[in-house]
């Protein structure tokens, strides 16, 4: 059998960037060609990394090709010993990715509340057939409105640090590039569009988020809900409108805080500072409107752009916490560049994390944030004027 370095380099580089990456390091280590001719040369890691955020999260269109660049930020570089190649950064950056929200669980809505229930009839809004873990255009197709009724993304937002990717716009270059970062807080966007269809009837039914474990700010009125309890927020919101919700972390002190934002600007009044517990938060949008809902996890630029930045910088003075929390693999030396790495070195990517994907629950038309909690219905999100969109956080472990 003739040795690999009797391939053509390109060629062994295309058929790495096709393996999973513990076989890649196995490889490397039984041939040095690869470790030190093959890898740096080409960016196997960095599509690596591409096909493992792609797989547990979503897509980053023109990454792979270089169309779009993927850019690991400064504030993630300087964790790495000075001299480490990018390359090297993939490969490790790689093996951290963890499962965040990255698309609108319609088919948990339609478990929890029955499938054959027209009033909790939520569905997917693409023009063409995409897969469950695709759905971020979404909307109200049943004939009754009023009820509880909600979308929540398919995992909830950790409470650790954790790797995160960001569509952003250049501002010198006004080209789009995708920013790798290490991050403790969350953040997603709704976008409101009209929607035709026939008029629905109402039924009575209680307003989204009001319990104790979900925080909504309503379009309809512009307040925001917590425990059954309403107080005046901010502008009221619907068609037209990009609406953004977050939670952020102080993983030093362990405490979480609520924040939303109304076509790219933040809410900041005597009510905007939102102390939440520091668990783990479902994104979630209430549903009472026909009108159309388009999410977005970061896989398209935010309209509050500054929150990328401001998360980025999270990891900056947290180097510690960063390195017990992220699931920086440990490579053997032998895989070719970390043997010219300082043996003291390895330890700097030692360490682990869990996010662990938190269970189920219920729905409707608002915005905020539901908290992953074990037992009863939740509810809480951004309403939508004249109807009832709203967004939220809610927190808590769902059961049936």
């Amino acid at each position: 059998m003739a040795p690999i370095h009797a391939l053509d380099d390109e060629m062994v580089a295309q058929l790495l960037s096709f393996a999973a990456p513990r076989d890649v390091e196995a490889f490397t280590c039984a041939s040095k060609f690869t470790a030190r001719t093959v890898l740096p040369r080409f960016p196997v890691w960095k599509a690596l990394f591409c096909h493992r955020w792609e797989t547990l999260n979503f897509c980053l269109p023109g990454a792979r090709s270089g169309s779009v660049p993927l850019v690991i930020s400064e504030q993630v570089r300087k964790f790495f010993p000075s001299g480490i190649s990018e390359s090297r950064m993939y490969q490790l950056l790689a093996h951290a990715i963890t499962p965040l929200p990255a698309y609108a669980d319609i088919q948990q809505t339609r478990h929890y509340r029955g499938s054959l229930a027209l009033e909790q009839n939520v569905v997917s809004l693409h023009a063409q057939p995409v897969k469950p873990f695709e759905v971020v255009d979404f909307g109200f197709d049943g004939d009754i409105l009023g009820d509880d009724r909600c979308v929540r993304s398919n995992v909830a937002f950790p409470t650790t640090f954790h790797v995160a990717v960001f569509k952003r716009q250049n501002q010198q270059t006004k080209s789009f590039e995708y920013h790798v970062g290490v991050v403790s807080s969350g953040y997603f966007e709704i976008s409101i569009t009209k929607r035709s269809k026939p008029s629905a009837r109402r039924v009575h039914g209680e307003d989204p988020g009001w319990d104790f474990r979900s925080y909504g700010y309503h379009g309809d009125d512009g307040q925001m809900f917590h425990s059954n309890r309403g107080r005046q927020f901010g502008p009221a919101f619907g068609t037209n409108d990009t609406i953004g919700c977050g939670v952020r972390r102080n993983v030093r002190d362990g405490r979480s805080f609520v924040m939303f934002t109304n076509n790219g600007e933040q809410i900041r009044n005597d009510n905007s500072n939102i102390e939440c517990v520091h668990e783990q938060w479902y994104p979630a949008v209430g549903l009472d409107s026909s009108d159309a809902i388009h999410i977005n996890f970061g896989q398209e630029t935010f309209a509050y752009d500054c929150v990328v930045d401001e998360m980025l910088e999270e990891c900056a003075d947290n180097g510690d916490i960063v390195q017990r929390q992220l699931q920086w693999y440990a490579i053997h030396d032998s895989d070719g560049e970390s043997a010219s790495d300082t043996s003291s070195n390895s330890g700097k990517y030692s360490g682990s994390v869990s996010a662990s994907p938190v269970d189920e629950s219920d729905g409707y038309d608002e915005y905020g944030l539901v908290e992953d909690y074990d037992g009863t219905e939740w509810r809480y999100a951004a309403s939508d004027a004249n109807s009832d969109t709203e967004v939220w956080w809610s927190e808590g472990e769902w059961s049936d």
